[in-house]
C-alpha cells in the first residue's frame, strides 16, 4: 500500500507542473491501428483476490471508473506518442505496469500504460508521432494492449475527443 500512495503522490506532483505550450505540429495516434477493446468513462467492476492455502480466495469488490481508451496490439509493436511534449515520467508502477506521461504543455498530459518496453527517458524531448514504447501487458492488466490517458489539469478526458483524425496508413 505505501509503494501505491508513493506512485500516486508522484503522478500529483506531475501534474501540477506548470510548461508553456510544446506543441509545435498535428496531432498524432498513438498506434498504427486502432481497435478499442475498451472506451474511456466506462465503469468496471473490479474483483481483488489473495491466496489462501493454495487456492484464490475473492476478498472484495468495487466499481472503478476507466479513464482512458484500451487499443488492442500484439506484444512488441509500436507505441507514439500523440503530440510534442517532454516526457516526465517513464518507469514501471503498481497499477500501470510500464508507464509514460508526456507533458504538452498548458496542463495536458498524456499517459501509455502497459507497455512491455519503455524507448524513452524522463527529460527526453518527443515529436508528434515518435516511437516511445512498445505495447504490453503489464501491470494491472489481461491482455496485450496500449492504455491511453489523457489529462489536462489533473482531470481524466477521453483521449480519443483529440484523435478525430485519420489513423496514417
Amino acid at each position: 500500500m505505501q509503494k501505491i500512495s508513493l506512485e500516486k503522490s508522484l503522478k500529483n506532483q506531475i501534474f501540477e507542473r506548470k510548461s508553456t505550450d510544446l506543441f509545435t505540429s498535428r496531432l498524432s495516434h498513438p498506434r498504427n491501428m486502432h481497435y478499442i477493446t475498451s472506451q474511456c468513462f466506462t465503469s468496471r467492476l473490479q474483483i481483488t483476490y489473495k491466496t489462501v492455502q493454495g487456492r484464490r480466495v475473492e476478498v472484495g469488490r468495487r466499481v472503478v471508473m476507466h479513464n482512458g481508451v484500451d487499443l488492442r496490439g500484439r506484444p512488441g509493436t509500436p507505441v507514439f506518442s500523440i503530440a510534442d511534449g517532454q516526457v516526465v515520467l517513464a518507469r514501471p508502477m503498481h497499477f500501470e505496469g510500464n508507464f509514460t506521461i508526456i507533458d504538452h504543455g498548458l496542463g495536458v498530459f498524456s499517459g501509455y500504460m502497459h507497455q512491455s518496453n519503455l524507448r524513452v527517458r524522463v527529460g527526453d524531448y518527443v515529436s508528434a508521432g515518435q516511437r516511445i514504447g512498445d505495447v504490453g501487458t503489464t501491470g494491472y492488466s489481461t491482455g496485450p494492449h496500449l492504455h491511453l490517458a489523457l489529462w489536462i489539469r489533473g482531470v481524466p478526458v477521453d483521449p480519443l475527443s483529440l484523435l478525430s483524425v485519420p489513423i496514417r496508413e
